[in-house]
């Protein structure tokens, strides 16, 4: 159960913009390795990023 819990606090601090090292520093990780592993990519995150480089490489002009 904690391990879920942390996943999601790492996940809301990414989303808040909260400085990775303040991160760690809330949940405890010593490690930047094992504290991204924890962080969860959201699907809208993935399609934003896609349509953010569409704009910018031109796959978005017709």
């Amino acid at each position: 159960m904690f391990h879920g819990t942390r996943r999601g606090a790492i996940s809301m601090h990414a989303d808040l913009g909260i400085d990775e090292q303040l991160s760690m520093a809330l949940t405890g990780h010593r490690d930047p390795g094992v504290h991204r592993r924890y962080r969860q990519l959201r699907k809208q995150q993935v399609l934003a990023a896609q349509k953010v480089l569409n704009e910018k490489l031109g796959g978005g002009q017709k």
